[in-house]
């Protein structure tokens, strides 16, 4: 009895020893396996083409995203190199699906039309029932009352004149009181701003997120980048403040791409290919100093209060 019940918690024990071998073989991949990536963008004046790819778990799985100005965009998703589609339809013979038949079954009964040969017809034809009713006033004379009914008429004029004035002076009084009480949160939500701004942990909340963030794009930015632009506008003096601000982005690029700028005729070419990799232990170890950062903590719960 004792042997069995060893054998029993034995083979436990080896599931449970697999499923954590599995388990931490997984997080291994997610974290030290990278996630590469590479775009290429190409325009000149006859066609635009831009072409994009991830891949991860070296190759095995492939996301490749497609654009031309003809042929319009494609979307394709490789798992061991294979397309997803031809996976699709390898499983899909293996397991073939039953057709149902279309087929109306003997147990179906029939209508009482069907059964009888009656046809059934409903009078679709209504009568006209709104039919306009012409009252004809006589006017014997000319009426006494007439210049009774011209002041009325005059006096209600005045009298929708006066209240147009009052409805518009009251609802510029709102719209003022409004607008006071709109400045005044403004107002109050700025001086509010301005003592959080100035708070310790908010400062050293702002420079972890800041520290971060310049690590993430570090990780994030391309490893690889070539091409060029060819460019020109109608005016050359705008050519040549549009050359000056592309040479601020040296220090981005370090010289990898080139620049031709033309000062007689308007055209706009180029060519740019990217490729770089991001690793998951970065991203869990940035997202790890947020978490476990108590002033970034603070900070969340008091915007989340106020």
């Amino acid at each position: 009895m004792l042997h069995i019940l060893w054998l029993i918690i034995k083979c436990i024990l080896i599931l449970l020893g697999i499923l954590v071998a599995l388990f931490l073989l997984a997080l291994a991949l997610v974290l030290f396996c990278p996630l590469c990536y590479q775009g290429k963008a190409q325009k000149d004046s006859s066609k635009t083409a831009v072409y994009g790819k991830l891949t991860w778990l070296f190759c095995a799985i492939s996301l490749e995203i497609s654009y031309k100005n003809r042929e319009g965009s494609a979307f394709t998703v490789r798992l061991l190199g294979i397309p997803a589609d031809k996976w699709k339809a390898y499983f899909g013979k293996l397991h073939p699906r039953k057709k149902k038949s279309s087929l109306p079954s003997d147990r179906e009964e029939l209508s009482p039309a069907e059964k009888t040969g009656i046809e059934f017809r409903e009078d679709t034809q209504t009568k006209d029932s709104g039919k306009k009713k012409e009252t004809a006033w006589k006017h014997d004379g000319p009426s006494s009352s007439d210049n009774e009914k011209r002041r009325w008429g005059l006096t209600e004029k005045i009298k929708g004149v006066f209240s147009k004035i009052k409805h518009s002076l009251l609802s510029g009084w709102r719209a003022l009181k409004k607008f006071l009480k709109a400045a005044r949160s403004l107002c109050e939500k700025t001086q509010q701003l301005k003592e959080f701004l100035k708070d310790e942990r908010t400062r050293s909340a702002i420079q972890l997120i800041w520290k971060n963030l310049r690590r993430l794009l570090r990780q994030i930015w391309p490893r690889k980048i070539t091409g060029y632009v060819h460019f020109g506008l109608e005016n050359p003096a705008a050519t040549g403040q549009l050359l000056g601000l592309l040479g601020v982005t040296c220090p981005i690029h370090k010289n990898k791409i080139s620049v031709f700028p033309d000062f007689e005729r308007e055209i706009f070419e180029g060519e740019l290919y990217a490729r770089g990799r991001i690793y998951g232990v970065v991203l869990a170890a940035i997202a790890w100093e947020l978490y476990r950062n108590r002033d970034l903590r603070t900070v969340i719960q008091k915007m989340r209060k106020g």
